[in-house]
């Protein structure tokens, strides 16, 4: 939460958001309830607002259940924002993985550019991703990560940004 900080001296409004910085913000105010009159003669009113950050997530992964080495397969996903506005592009990007959790040692694939995404939005893709010719054979997860480069401020919400898939990379014959 931050605390809009409004001041009125005769006709002269301002408002500011003190902790980042915004010179202006248009909110109503009730005189009644937040005034404090000062020995000067100034009102300041007081309120609280709440400051709602974007959440990328990947909300539909959709990709072959098998693939062999060496081999182009398409992946669909839908890059959702479930919070508040963005104004930054991003990039949501698929890794191959032994596990379903997002690690470092995850093998980088392709991945695709999202645009900014308001509240409640979604940006539909599809993704062509290639099998590298020397993964060897066996049990793996698609791990779709929206949001990669940490292009967008999520605060504390940078946690959910994966949805996997499990995919199962067989030998050539």
């Amino acid at each position: 939460m931050l605390t809009l900080v409004a001041s009125s001296s005769g006709s002269s409004n301002s408002c500011r958001l003190a902790e980042i910085g915004i010179n202006r913000v248009a909110a109503p105010f009730s005189t009644a309830s937040f005034a404090t009159a000062t020995g000067f003669g100034i009102i300041t009113k007081y309120r609280t607002i709440k400051i709602v950050l974007p959440d990328y997530v990947v909300s539909v992964l959709k990709a072959p259940t098998t693939a062999v080495p060496g081999q182009i397969i398409d992946v669909n996903d839908t890059t959702k924002n479930q919070g508040g506005g963005s104004i930054a592009s991003t990039t949501t990007r698929f890794y191959l993985s032994t596990d379903t959790k997002f690690s470092a040692d995850d093998i980088p694939l392709q991945g695709r550019v999202v645009r900014p995404l308001g509240f409640g939005e979604s940006s539909p893709g599809s993704t062509s991703v290639t099998i590298s010719s020397d993964t060897p054979p066996k049990k793996y997860y698609l791990i779709a990560v929206a949001d990669n480069g940490k292009a967008v401020d999520e605060g504390s919400k940078e946690t959910n940004n994966t949805k996997y898939r499990a995919i199962t990379i067989k030998p050539l014959l």
